[in-house]
């Protein structure tokens, strides 16, 4: 069972294994290509873009989100080793290795993001405060692993051509490691008011 109580707060999403689609459109085919690592086909058909459509007071309309995912979701930065499977380039170019751990905590991507399109949710801004982190506690036997997993995103308005209203990137979504410190989170912002501020452009900067 997946609960979640992080940051003393009950978290209201229920890592279930299974995500609604009453409000999320499907948009591409293979976004990232099938991969083969020790005799294994893995498949990213979970990972393909969508958009999410967010119901937003402070804009006064439904906002149309178009989401896309990075291969950090699946893999993780390597340069030093020789391995020749597994092997992935990231969008700036940097070579990186699939990871099984990574990937089967994505197969719940889809359904995290829908569960974020709730008025009660809310996200936390980064250090960098260009982007923004959604923290999940995993408990659950069937899944590889248990604590925190954070899902990194950057949200931003879209040009008029585009055909939607905002753009939102999962630039990485991890599990903490043992013997690694948690990254340093800023304050909260509900995740459909973010969604607003955005749309309108305005300040989203948050208190330490």
């Amino acid at each position: 069972m997946l609960g979640a109580q992080l940051f003393g707060r009950i978290d209201p999403y229920v890592f279930s294994g299974v995500w609604a689609k009453n409000k999320i459109m499907s948009l591409s085919e293979a976004y990232f290509p099938p991969l083969y690592v020790d005799g294994q086909l893995y498949e990213f058909d979970h990972l393909n873009p969508f958009q999410l459509v967010v119901p937003s007071k402070l804009a006064r309309k439904d906002l149309v989100v178009d989401i896309k995912f990075t291969n950090h979701c699946f893999s993780y930065g390597d340069e030093d080793t020789d391995a020749d499977e597994g092997v992935l380039f990231d969008q700036n170019g940097k070579r990186r290795l699939f990871c099984p751990d990574r990937y089967e905590l994505s197969l719940e991507l889809p359904g995290i993001l829908e569960a974020m399109n709730s008025a009660p949710v809310k996200v936390r801004q980064t250090t960098a405060r260009r982007n923004w982190s959604h923290v999940i506690q995993v408990d659950n036997d069937e899944l590889p692993y248990d604590g925190p997993y954070y899902v990194f995103f950057e949200l931003k308005r879209a040009s008029r051509e585009d055909g939607d209203d905002l753009k939102l990137t999962v630039e990485s979504a991890y599990h903490e490691k043992e013997g690694y410190d948690p990254p340093r989170l800023l304050g909260r912002m509900g995740f459909q008011l973010l969604c607003g501020k955005v749309y309108l452009k305005q300040p989203v900067s948050t208190k330490r």
